[in-house]
């Protein structure tokens, strides 16, 4: 194929996947948007980069071919015990937003429809990290002087 036609067509999918990605990060019933405030409520922290995991399904007979276009979309093989019978589990880099997870998404399901494939969300990588607590460093135990114990200036230092 023409190499301008394929950067045509690259930029015609990014914008339909921009496209998507918008719509699901603005309708408020949009299962990306379901999918975040979940992650939420699980601790995850909305906007933040993390590594998600998705679960992927193609043809077993095109499992190769299937792969390396999920590679060449960005995403890393993290469990390949399933290949042959056309199921991996594949990580993206993504920041945990609707928008950014419809996106990768999106890019899933078209890097595997020539195989016969589609993509689900599992979810983050990683737990929570919890939140630190700032824990106040103590001052040091300081006994305020009394006026009553104080020596008088005619009294002179006390040595």
């Amino acid at each position: 194929m023409d190499p301008l036609r394929n950067r045509v067509s690259a930029a015609v999918a990014d914008v339909a996947d921009r496209g998507a990605a918008l719509f699901s990060a603005v309708w408020p019933r949009s299962m990306a948007k379901f999918e975040v405030e979940r992650l939420e409520a699980d601790g995850y922290a909305a906007g933040a980069e993390c590594d998600v995991d998705f679960s992927i399904e193609f043809d077993g007979a095109a499992a190769e071919s299937a792969l390396r276009a999920v590679r060449a979309a960005g995403f890393t093989l993290v469990d390949n015990a399933k290949v042959a019978k056309g199921r991996a589990g594949v990580r993206g880099r993504l920041r945990l937003r609707a928008y950014d997870l419809a996106r990768a998404e999106s890019r899933l399901q078209r890097a595997l429809a020539p195989f016969g494939g589609s993509a689900t969300v599992i979810g983050p990588a990683a737990p929570p990290v919890a939140p630190t607590a700032d824990v106040p460093v103590a001052a040091p135990v300081v006994s305020p002087i009394r006026a009553d114990r104080m020596p008088s200036p005619s009294e002179g230092s006390i040595a």
